[in-house]
């Protein structure tokens, strides 16, 4: 289990975000406020949350799991 939670660009935990509480050992950050993105009807947005958060989080243990072989 990995608990994700969203920062901003000082990279401080957003008010928003998840907190890890007894996940402690098993919680990553990562970008999840003004993350640039498309929209479905085209174009592009920003946006916040901690599901933008989670595909960063994603690769970073990909990273992890395959001993650093990115």
């Amino acid at each position: 289990m990995i608990a994700v939670g969203a920062t901003n660009s000082s990279n401080v935990i957003t008010d928003f975000s998840e907190r890890a509480g007894t996940a402690q050992n098993n919680f990553l950050v990562a970008p999840g406020e003004n993350i640039f993105t498309t929209l479905n009807n085209g174009g592009y947005t920003t946006v916040d949350g901690t599901s933008f958060s989670a595909p960063f989080v994603a690769g970073a243990a990909a990273c992890l799991s395959s001993g650093f072989r990115c």
